[in-house]
């Protein structure tokens, strides 16, 4: 709970919906991921690694084309999105 920075009543009810959606299931007082949640998984890191592909080659011909002084909102993105990936953000 706390690694998720969730509050009791809003952990409970994101583990109410995912169990609805059948992500999760409810087994001698523990939550455990199903055969779905897991596939859930597997497809949404799989969109992430196509984010990050498109998302690096788009900032890399905006960095060719134009001399950015700051950082756009693409590789803000990206930095956010690998930073996910690499567990420094917690993301449940």
């Amino acid at each position: 709970m706390y690694n998720t920075n969730l509050n009791y009543s809003q952990l409970q009810t994101h583990l109410s919906y995912l169990t609805c959606l059948g992500m999760l299931k409810h087994e001698k007082g523990r939550y455990l991921t199903t055969e779905k949640g897991y596939r859930f998984l597997e497809l949404f890191a799989q969109l992430q690694d196509i984010l990050r592909n498109e998302l690096t080659q788009a900032c890399f011909y905006f960095h060719q084309s134009i001399v950015a002084q700051s950082s756009c909102a693409w590789c803000v993105y990206l930095m956010f999105i690998d930073a996910i990936g690499k567990g420094r953000i917690c993301s449940n």
